[in-house]
């Protein structure tokens, strides 16, 4: 049926981008881990922010494509 088609293809573009920003965040968290510059306390400090964004990235996603498969 054309109207599934097309949310599951919105969904697949969704969890595309999604996928992009985890990746992104990803590599910041490498960044951060590999720094020499950094403090310890400052590489915490990133680590706890860019983990907190990750998961609520991925818990918010979960609930959009929840959403969308309605």
């Amino acid at each position: 049926d054309l109207k599934r088609a097309f949310k599951q293809q919105e969904q697949l573009t969704y969890l595309n981008q999604v996928t992009d920003e985890m990746s992104d965040i990803s590599k910041e968290l490498r960044k951060v881990n590999n720094s020499t510059t950094m403090t310890p306390q400052e590489k915490r400090k990133q680590i706890e922010e860019l983990t907190r964004r990750r998961n609520s990235l991925a818990i918010d996603s979960m609930n959009k494509i929840k959403e969308m498969g309605k």
